[in-house]
């Protein structure tokens, strides 16, 4: 599902492994419901469309079957700009592409806030992969993150929460979703 980087620390893999292990366990139980991921993921729309259901469709089958991955890129936090983690739809070289923080993993960052980032970022590209370029309004990245650890929540907080930015990344403008806090601001 995250496919890791080259230069990966065991830190990192081991939250790859941990996201992993949580989105595939939230798909088990309640990633099956297409009402459950339309609440999360409606691209702006009031009720799903046939082609939304059919995407949600292919898209459990390709997550239970391992067919479904996003690769995962270790950035420098002036590259991310001071962001935890950010998912780019079209990175760089045009693939969607998850870019997480590396000064941030390789200072105080721990195995389990790491996993929780990468399930915001993972779940960001559930929404392009279910919307094809309508977004989700909100932070629902973030949301997700919350359904898939059974935390507590006010749904209302993600929906208000505007992640949008752009970053360069090789030189190029790349439009990215982020983590919701940044190095030197915590605002959860």
């Amino acid at each position: 599902m995250l496919k890791d980087a080259s230069q990966a620390t065991p830190k990192l893999n081991d939250a790859l492994t941990q996201a992993q292990a949580s989105i595939q366990a939230w798909f088990a139980d309640q990633g099956h419901d297409a009402q459950a991921l339309f609440q999360i993921f409606n691209g702006q729309q009031a009720a799903p469309s046939t082609d939304w259901l059919a995407a949600a469709n292919t898209l459990r089958q390709d997550i239970a079957a391992g067919r479904y991955s996003v690769k995962v890129e270790l950035r420098s936090n002036t590259e991310l700009q001071g962001a935890l983690g950010a998912f780019a739809a079209h990175g760089a070289d045009g693939t969607p592409i998850i870019y997480m923080n590396k000064d941030w993993l390789g200072a105080w960052a721990e195995t389990p806030e790491i996993a929780r980032v990468l399930v915001e970022e993972f779940g960001h590209s559930l929404d392009a992969s279910l919307n094809a370029g309508r977004d989700t309004a909100g932070d629902e990245g973030q949301l997700f993150s919350a359904v898939v650890s059974g935390a507590q929540f006010d749904a209302t907080t993600f929906a208000l929460d505007n992640d949008q930015h752009s970053l360069q990344i090789d030189g190029a403008t790349v439009q990215v979703e982020e983590a919701s806090y940044k190095i030197g601001r915590a605002h959860v």
